[in-house]
């Protein structure tokens, strides 16, 4: 189990730097609903999620939000493990045979991968 700290930037469009004025909003949820938050958020906020799943995670036209996301956990070795909410897990199969949208670019160890 991992634990979650999520550090959120609000900005406004065209700007380098965060507004005082950017809101939005980020769920947050365990399946037993001991966690069931959805918080506005302005820039600069921070939030521990100690566990459970997140999202959707939305920000006001014009105000684009990004977050730096920090995970901790007691395992012995480092990893980024994580897991999928069981009631969302059809989302993953779906992805193999959906053709890769020419828009986002994908990268792998070994480099950019193609379109195919």
């Amino acid at each position: 189990m991992n634990e979650e700290i999520y550090y959120f930037r609000i900005g406004k469009q065209n700007s380098d730097h965060g507004d005082d004025e950017g809101r939005g909003y980020f769920h947050a949820y365990t399946v037993d609903k001991k966690v069931d938050d959805t918080i506005t958020l302005s820039d600069g906020d921070v939030y521990i999620l100690p566990a459970g799943y997140h999202g959707p995670s939305i920000a006001a036209p014009e105000y684009p939000m990004y977050f730096l996301n920090v995970l901790a956990g007691p395992a012995a070795d480092r990893t980024m493990a994580f897991c999928d909410d069981p009631s969302h897990h059809w989302i993953r199969d779906a992805w193999k045979t959906q053709k890769q949208d020419p828009r986002v670019p994908m990268t792998s160890a070994n480099g950019r991968v193609k379109n195919s």
